[in-house]
């Protein structure tokens, strides 16, 4: 009966965390006292050999495969310095408490009573345990999204299969829509990042639904969060938004479609081309040449041009541009800028020269990490942060030992 029974629980075990996934943790955890109950009761109406065994068997293998790991997970709940001494405390003492009353109420009741008729006793201790799990389950997504907020759970860090099996429940998706379209903005990003790591289906029409009555900050981290792989729907929603969307959050969208999909967006970027609000300008020019249009793109260089003949603001707001969309065209006029004093054109330039992949940006980024200006060695580090590949493993090793604590990071990647 043992080996028969350890491999079953074996194989079961090789799929329990798709079953977990596949129902929800706190849908399986009500598997092992309903069983319990199950089981109970056929005893106490047919005592028999075949019964106990079926009763031994089922018992041990829900509670191996399915409640033991759901319940791992349900230690998450307790702050991590709490974790041990709970899980000491409930299956240590709690369980071993148990065993002795369970056994000494056998050793008072032996002869008293048939064993069958143990059931009623145990009967009602099952429907106490079904109900507190039911308790649980109402309450999950509340104390789920508690601790991803409270940042109990490194969440980030969960495997996807386990992530999965946190936000299976219906409830805990409802309720981070409810979150995330909230007035607090840090719960609302905290509940944008799960949904965008668990990513179900129309989140990222989600997102752009809850941008409305944020802050400008705000709406920029959520818009942030959209994926190219998840743009469709998040791209049409965006173009319907944006006509009527206010210069701070249109220049945050126009961005966002930039980066999603400019081609699909090139309506937007020729509309407000003219915008009056610099930012805004800025964004629909360099989109107009990020959606690779032949035609567009020669009116964007004709710009371009026009802009850096008009003076010093118009060289700024050309190179702010440039920085965007990557020309190869104005290579040069980058590359001198990367070489002078300015913090705004040297970040700029290095913006650009990274987006067109230059020959010599490598080169021009590393000396950048050593710069002054911290806005230029932010742009230094994100054109090391595309270059990744093609660095030599002795510069990441240099890095490492770098006085600006996000080239460390970068570099222990």
């Amino acid at each position: 009966f043992r080996g028969v029974s350890n491999a079953a629980m074996f194989i079961i075990l090789l799929f329990s965390g798709r079953l977990i996934t596949c129902w929800g943790v706190a849908t399986s955890l009500l598997f092992h006292p309903v069983n319990y109950l199950i089981a109970f009761g056929i005893l106490f109406f047919r005592f028999d050999l075949f019964l106990g065994t079926y009763a031994r068997f089922s018992t041990e293998t829900i509670k191996t495969t399915l409640n033991n790991p759901a319940r791992a997970i349900l230690y998450n709940f307790f702050p991590e310095k709490m974790r041990g001494l709970v899980r000491v405390f409930l299956r240590g003492t709690v369980v071993r408490a148990a065993d002795f009353a369970g056994s000494g109420f056998l050793m008072l009741v032996k002869g008293i009573m048939e064993p069958r008729m143990l059931s009623i006793v145990a009967a009602p201790l099952c429907l106490i345990w079904i109900f507190t799990t039911f308790r649980i389950k109402q309450r999950y997504s509340n104390l789920l999204l508690k601790t991803f907020a409270e940042e109990q759970i490194d969440w980030k860090r969960l495997e996807d299969m386990n992530f999965q099996a946190w936000l299976k429940d219906k409830q805990i998706l409802g309720k981070l829509r409810q979150t995330l379209e909230g007035a607090d903005p840090e719960s609302a990003l905290v509940s944008a990042e799960i949904l965008a790591k668990a990513a179900p289906a129309g989140w990222s029409k989600w997102i752009v639904g809850a941008l409305t009555g944020k802050s400008a900050e705000t709406q920029r981290s959520l818009l942030d969060l959209l994926k190219t792989e998840d743009g469709k729907e998040a791209v049409e929603e965006l173009i319907r938004i944006a006509p009527t969307a206010p210069p701070n959050t249109l220049a945050s969208l126009i961005h966002t479609l930039n980066r999603l999909d400019p081609k699909s967006s090139l309506s937007i970027m020729e509309r407000f081309s003219d915008h009056p609000d610099p930012k805004v300008r800025v964004e629909a020019l360099a989109g107009l040449y990020l959606s690779h249009s032949s035609t567009v793109q020669t009116d964007f260089r004709r710009r371009i041009r026009d802009s850096l003949d008009s003076g010093e603001a118009g060289i700024r707001f050309a190179m702010e541009v440039l920085g965007k969309a990557g020309d190869p065209s104005f290579s040069e006029i980058l590359l001198e800028a990367a070489g002078g004093k300015d913090p705004d054109l040297k970040a700029w330039a290095l913006s650009g020269l990274g987006k067109m992949e230059h020959k010599d940006v490598m080169d021009i980024a590393l000396s950048a990490t050593e710069d002054p200006s911290e806005q230029v060695r932010d742009a230094a580090l994100k054109v090391l942060g595309t270059l990744k590949e093609k660095i030599p493993m002795g510069v990441w090793i240099r890095l490492l030992g770098h006085h600006d604590p996000r080239f460390r990071k970068e570099a222990s990647k």
